[in-house]
Parts: C-alpha cells; sequence; structure tokens
C-alpha cells in the first residue's frame, strides 16, 4: 500500500489453510482513494474470495474514512456482490449486498 498527500491505493492478498472440514481459502483486494481532506478520505474498494469448495465472490463498492480526532476514527462502507457462488456442499450465503459502520479508537 502507499499514500501521497491526495491519493491512496492497496493491493492485498491471503490465504488460509483449516483443517478438515473447513475449505482453504484465498482472497485478495484493490482499494482506490482520494483524500479529499487531511482527515477524510473516499475509497473504492474491490474484493474477490475464493475457497476449495466452490464458492467465489467478487464485490465492490464505496467507502468513507474520516478521523474525528487522533484517538477516534469511523469507517462506513457499502460493498455490492456483482458475482457470487456459493458452495455445491454447504451453501452459506450470496448474492446480497452488504453496510458496515465500524468505530475505532486509538490508544
Amino acid at each position: 500500500e502507499t499514500e501521497t498527500k491526495d491519493w491512496f491505493i492497496a493491493i492485498g492478498a491471503s490465504g488460509w489453510i483449516f483443517e478438515q472440514p473447513e475449505p482453504a481459502e484465498l482472497q485478495g483486494s484493490l482499494d482506490l482513494g482520494w483524500n479529499f481532506l487531511e482527515y477524510a478520505q473516499l475509497l473504492l474498494e474491490t474484493e474477490v474470495h475464493y475457497d476449495d469448495e466452490e464458492a467465489f465472490q467478487i464485490a465492490s463498492g464505496p467507502a468513507l474514512y474520516y478521523r474525528v480526532n487522533d484517538q477516534t476514527h469511523v469507517r462506513i462502507e457499502w460493498k455490492h456482490d456483482f458475482i457470487s457462488h456459493v458452495s455445491k456442499s454447504e451453501v452459506d450465503h450470496g448474492n446480497g449486498d452488504r453496510i458496515s459502520i465500524g468505530v475505532g479508537f486509538v490508544f
């Protein structure tokens, strides 16, 4: 990840191998952002998720990050599920939008 005064970009990938019966997972993300204020950021976030039970998802959407002060940070995001295939062996969920709101405290 890298950031300038005005722009932000982050690329990430991770993988998890679990003991049976849990499936192994691969995840990736691409986040592009604009620092429109010294304490606020607008992002476009895209994430890809795959597991070895054939579940696959691509979701993307905007996020707003706001630093209230040095100790309190707020984040709101909405992700639209563009592509979603649920596992054939165990149906979990899919084809849904997600809204997340979080507050972080820095000590």
